[in-house]
């Protein structure tokens, strides 16, 4: 499913930027003091001529942007030409590290032992990239193409891992980034075992009830596969045809048998 969300085109295949209120999940702020990077502060500090100053700074400072995930990257250790401008780090940047946040003469690139990246601003969190995917509502006007992490909703978005959340799990199932483009992968086999069961009960819609012995039998994984399909297609109170596998079969009776 796609949707133009204020001018961001969103596939909910694909999963985006989600974004929570600080306070939701119940260990971010535990996990943002011990290992965040203090951006906006660590700019200024940057510019302190002595300790005391810094000092100073630390005791006073209130305005903060906090990034977690990441690490400072010197590109000087990564190229040997020193005439390389600063558009050409920006050129690379834009093509090797596009998740790069470029603050002052400083460049953090994800930490790739980390299992999300983050922006931490006073009110919300924004997950740039994660290991973890939950499905979610598209956000607010304020946040184009990006999935609010607390209402569920269709959109696949990048998530909070389930040690950050804690107890505030509540309705969140999390998936694995790589689990969720096999669960797209899934989608388009149930398409064509959709297909299939087509196919085949035109051949044999003559033949009438075929025995259940005839069918193939399935391991677990086939036989869920089977009757997510029947929970997607079967309409309440239809014919059960007797072409269809009986893992379909049962499956539709027992949707039936749900509403009486």
């Amino acid at each position: 499913m796609k949707r133009n969300h204020y001018g961001c085109t969103v596939d909910s295949e694909k999963p985006v930027v989600g974004v929570v209120t600080n306070h939701q999940p119940e260990f971010l702020m535990e996990d943002i003091s011990s290992n965040g990077i203090n951006i906006d502060l660590g700019e200024y500090l940057s510019h302190c001529e002595s300790d005391e100053d810094r000092e100073a700074v630390h005791e006073t400072w209130e305005s903060e942007t906090i990034i977690v995930g990441f690490k400072e990257w010197d590109f000087k250790t990564h190229f040997s030409n020193p005439d390389m401008t600063t558009e050409d780090v920006m050129q690379f940047l834009t093509e090797f590290q596009p998740w790069a946040i470029v603050i002052g003469d400083k460049i953090f690139v994800p930490d790739e032992a980390w299992e999300y990246q983050a922006v931490v601003g006073e009110v919300y969190t924004q997950v740039l990239k994660s290991k973890f995917v939950q499905r979610a509502s598209l956000c607010f006007p304020s946040y184009p193409g990006q999935a609010d992490l607390g209402t569920p909703g269709d959109f696949l978005a990048y998530t909070l891992p389930g040690v950050v959340w804690g107890n505030r799990m509540e309705w969140r199932i999390l998936n694995t980034t790589k689990n969720a483009e096999a669960c797209a992968h899934r989608e388009e086999e149930l398409e064509s075992l959709a297909d299939m069961i087509i196919t085949v009960d035109k051949v044999l819609e003559e033949t009438g009830k075929m025995p259940d012995s005839a069918f193939r039998s399935l391991n677990d994984d086939k036989e869920c596969l089977f009757r997510e399909w029947a929970r997607k297609n079967y309409i309440l109170g239809g014919e059960i045809k007797g072409v269809w596998h009986p893992a379909i079969r049962d499956e539709c009776e027992k949707m039936n048998a749900e509403v009486h």
